[in-house]
């Protein structure tokens, strides 16, 4: 990846190639909410943003995406609950943005990577890294994706991408994707990945 440095603000910098724009920084100075020290760069590209394919692009995930992630989460809630057993937990929109400040925070320290998945410029799931294992150079990656999105290939691209940020960026030996064993549409991801 051939990047190209430029100053974002005291301590930091980002790189820009041709499909991704990302934020190296030193966070210990930050005060959150992020979204009111993490400007856009550009048209609509924030700190960490990858365009996989024309119509799917992942985002850091940002406080000001949480209505959209929540609505998301809310309109599956039959569909993932199935999944995810911190779905019941998740209420309200203040509950995602909750989450996603935590989450921000572990992106500060390197333990997690949290995006925002869109398709066609529509938030229709997330995924990342949930614990970056550095001492043992493992990435543990999660998802869920909108039901009606299902079965676009849209998961897969996202999590291909992952695993070339877990080599090519953050120098992991291994990435640990865990899922129900008859969750078969979650477990076809890695088996077609290989």
């Amino acid at each position: 990846t051939k990047r190209a440095p430029y100053p974002t603000g005291p301590g930091s910098y980002a790189w820009q190639d041709s499909h991704s724009v990302v934020l190296e920084t030193d966070f210990r100075d930050w005060t959150f909410p992020p979204d009111q020290v993490m400007k856009p760069l550009g048209s609509r590209k924030y700190m960490f943003s990858r365009q996989i394919t024309p119509e799917i692009e992942i985002k850091l995930s940002l406080p000001q995406y949480a209505d959209d992630i929540f609505a998301v989460t809310d309109a599956n809630r039959g569909f993932l609950r199935q999944w995810l057993p911190w779905l019941d937990h998740t209420k309200s929109a203040d509950d995602t943005r909750d989450f996603i400040r935590e989450q921000l925070h572990r992106f500060a320290k390197g333990e997690a990577i949290h995006v925002t998945i869109f398709y066609k410029e529509t938030v229709v799931g997330v995924a990342g890294f949930n614990e970056i294992d550095t001492v043992n150079g493992i990435g543990y990656i999660g998802y869920w994706l909108a039901e009606k999105y299902n079965g676009k290939g849209i998961v897969t691209r996202v999590v291909a991408d992952l695993v070339t940020i877990a080599r090519d960026e953050l120098n992991l030996q291994k990435v640990d994707i865990r899922c129900a064993t008859n969750n078969h549409k979650s477990k076809a991801i890695p088996e077609r990945l290989g």
